[in-house]
């Protein structure tokens, strides 16, 4: 899981410094792209909005990690589009390819939020998803960096290639997530390290009620050693 984040997200912020010159080199230089470079971001944010929305759609029917599998499938599909398209002669259609495809992958980036939120949730213990999140970042940052780097001295389609390899490699470790999903050794190791500190966080309640029952004893012992002198007065 961990894995899958850190591949999918760090692919994200490296396609995020690439899009711009792509999609400019294909609408015929910066001159006429630039007036409609806002409408484009506008749309390419609604389809981030339109994928949360078709994962809330797809979590009732399908588990979340066959969900995943999608997403990572699809956004490797979408980056060899554009890797296509800038090795080779699209055509007229070319930005429209290009466009489609930078579509696509945003639709996956709005699902792939929730769905990651999901998969912590259900595999990763409350106590430990700070731990395990910034663990994770480490190989994030280390790929941003070197993917943002190689942005100055590689061409676009390169730059997609890897981000397609990661996307790829990312699908494959979501296939081994649900395979170990399907055959409970994930929830097993998850329940195993939930369990330990679920035991001693209740220890303490027991202790704690433990000096309650030692100070009620003694008013117990005073209200027996009274009783003879009411029985007396009542004689």
């Amino acid at each position: 899981m961990g894995l899958c984040y850190s591949l999918f997200e760090g692919a994200m912020y490296v396609f995020v410094f690439n899009w711009v010159p792509t999609l400019a080199a294909a609408s015929g230089g910066f001159g006429a792209f630039a007036p409609v470079q806002g409408l484009l971001f506008s749309c390419l944010m609604a389809a981030i909005s339109i994928g949360g929305e078709l994962y809330n759609y797809a979590f009732g029917a399908a588990p979340v990690e066959g969900i995943g599998v999608a997403i990572y499938a699809s956004a490797s599909v979408c980056m060899t589009l554009l890797v296509v398209c800038s090795c080779t002669d699209c055509g007229p259609y070319a930005f429209l390819v290009q466009f489609g495809a930078c579509l696509g992958f945003e639709v996956c980036v709005g699902a792939f939020q929730p769905c990651i939120a999901t998969h912590r949730s259900k595999y990763v213990p409350d106590a430990q998803q700070s731990t395990v999140n910034n663990l994770f970042r480490l190989p994030l940052n280390i790929f941003v960096a070197a993917g943002t780097m190689l942005s100055d001295h590689l061409p676009p389609h390169q730059i997609f290639a890897v981000c397609a390899a990661a996307h790829a490699l990312a699908t494959l470790c979501e296939l081994r997530l649900a395979w170990l999903g399907r055959k409970g050794g994930v929830a097993q190791a998850s329940a195993q390290a939930a369990g330990p500190k679920k035991v001693r966080a209740a220890t303490p309640k027991a202790r704690s009620a433990s000096p309650k029952a030692r100070t009620a004893s003694p008013a117990r012992s005073s209200r027996d050693r009274r009783s003879p002198q009411r029985q007396k007065k009542t004689q």
